[in-house]
């Protein structure tokens, strides 16, 4: 079972809601969404490929890009923190709650 791009809309968004307490970035995302696909069996419809920081998904990237443009994610760059920083933006997606079991029993 595959996952619509609403669905991973919604979990990108629930994980940048937590963002404050995980310190999250674009790099640490694609690791954590490849870590829950890969080791916890969620089902995500998304390929990775190995790269220079890690396992990293082009689609992944482009969804990203995409919330930010109609405000669900706010991606602002972090000097202090040396790349990015991911939080949940004004127009964010909520997940359902038997999406949101789902994610956290992960």
């Amino acid at each position: 079972m595959q996952t619509t791009p609403w669905q991973n809309y919604a979990l990108i968004t629930y994980l940048a809601g937590r963002a404050p307490e995980m310190n999250l970035g674009k790099t640490k995302l694609q690791k954590l969404i490849y870590f829950l696909k890969t080791v916890k069996n969620i089902p995500l419809d998304y390929s990775y490929r190995f790269y220079t920081y890690g396992p990293y998904c082009d689609e992944l990237a482009g969804d990203l890009s995409y919330l930010s443009a109609v405000d669900a994610l706010e991606i602002s760059f972090d000097a202090g923190r040396f790349g990015y920083a991911v939080r949940k933006g004004k127009h964010a997606v909520i997940p359902t709650p038997h999406q949101t079991t789902t994610i956290t029993q992960a």
